[in-house]
């Protein structure tokens, strides 16, 4: 059963179940932390408290290029996320410091942040 998260306005925006939220963000801090200051947004019908259903689509930013590819990258944080949910369509946008992607800057506009770090302890 799918639940909302409500930030401090009270309105609902962010349609996750708790264990899926909870098997992103460990995802996020497995795979992402590492690379350093980055952020993840949610946008999509997930951000959107009258849908059902959906594919979870992510925008990720990240401070720094990583050194591996970002197919690899994107691989091992689907890994980190399916060894904790069962698999779902997961959909990855990329905004990088050096490769501007006016997708990511329309799809950013809308979304809700649901994770960040400032870079590796």
């Amino acid at each position: 059963m799918q639940s909302q998260t409500t930030p401090s306005s009270g309105a609902p925006t962010v349609r996750l179940s708790p264990r899926d939220a909870s098997a992103l963000r460990a995802a996020f801090t497995q795979v992402l932390a590492p690379l350093g200051a980055a952020r993840v947004y949610l946008f999509g019908s997930r951000i959107d408290p009258g849908k059902r259903g959906g594919d979870i689509d992510l925008l990720i930013c990240l401070e720094q290029m990583p050194a591996q590819p970002l197919t690899a990258l994107a691989r091992q944080l689907r890994l980190a996320i399916f060894s904790r949910v069962e698999q779902q369509k997961i959909d990855i946008v990329w905004d990088l410091p050096d490769s501007p992607s006016p997708f990511a800057t329309l799809v950013g506009e809308g979304a809700e942040e649901i994770w960040r770090t400032e870079g590796p302890s």
